[in-house]
């Protein structure tokens, strides 16, 4: 149990640092001698929850610690975000939705629709195309370079209407818009009529695991009322951001 242990607590000084540390800093930290502590480094390096910089030889969280870090934040955003939302749909009256990445694919995973007859639907479970929705958008915008390449790249560019993106090109160029301003906009590129607004949600490390979008009827939200929901929108995702990071 002890050997359990230590191991743990070598794992959580590595993934508590603000920085990479080296072996002589972890061993320091733990006040355990080096010897050991490599010994625990090397296990936890081969199993893929530690990396080791071969230049710097010094050590950061690995792939498997991440993907445990990001499905428990999943896990904890659809929870956090029911008062935001409810909240959007109270506002504004128009459809709101939380969009997360779920394997290939960027999906509707939680999903408030107007009450009003003239309405964007959203269904939970619904995927939103990489190329043409600000939803899905606002999460590739985040990715790293080379998981958002094969995502866009295998996106077909299905053109839903006269205004939908037709190139990787032309959605990169966009997407340096998105991480400029913070969030995205839909103007009749999805759904013929439809605007909708989206900003990603964000852990402390920068990691998108979510976006919060609001749509409707374009002709029915004017610029005044767009502004404002721009503003509401990212507000709202940086409400989730930070209730992420204090749970």
């Amino acid at each position: 149990m002890q050997v359990v242990t230590r191991a743990l607590d070598v794992l959580k000084t590595i993934a508590m640092s603000e920085a990479p540390l080296s072996l002589a800093e972890t061993s320091a930290l733990l006040d355990l001698p080096a010897p050991t502590v490599h010994r625990f480094l090397a296990v936890l390096t081969e199993a893929g929850y530690v990396t080791k910089d071969d230049l710097t030889r010094r050590y950061a969280t690995g792939p498997e610690l991440d993907a445990i870090t990001r499905r428990s934040s999943l896990a904890r955003i659809g929870k956090l975000a029911e008062p935001v939302l409810a909240d959007l749909h109270g506002r504004y009256d128009e459809t709101v939705f939380l969009t997360q990445k779920e394997g290939d694919d960027a999906v509707a995973t939680s999903a408030l629709v107007s009450t009003r007859p003239l309405r964007l639907t959203v269904h939970v479970g619904q995927v939103l195309p990489w190329h043409a929705a600000a939803s899905a958008r606002s999460l590739l915008a985040y990715l790293p370079e080379n998981a958002a390449t094969p995502l866009l790249d295998a996106s077909g560019f299905s053109r839903f209407t006269f205004n939908t993106p037709q190139s990787a090109d032309d959605v990169r160029e966009h997407l340096k818009n998105v991480r400029l301003r913070g969030y995205d906009i839909c103007d009749d590129e999805l759904d013929s009529g439809v605007w909708a607004a989206a900003s990603p949600i964000l852990d402390a490390r920068g990691t998108v695991l979510g976006s919060v979008t609001v749509g409707g009827p374009g002709d029915r939200i004017d610029d005044t009322l767009r502004a404002s929901i721009i503003a509401d929108v990212q507000s709202a995702a940086k409400s989730v951001s930070d209730a992420l990071g204090n749970a």
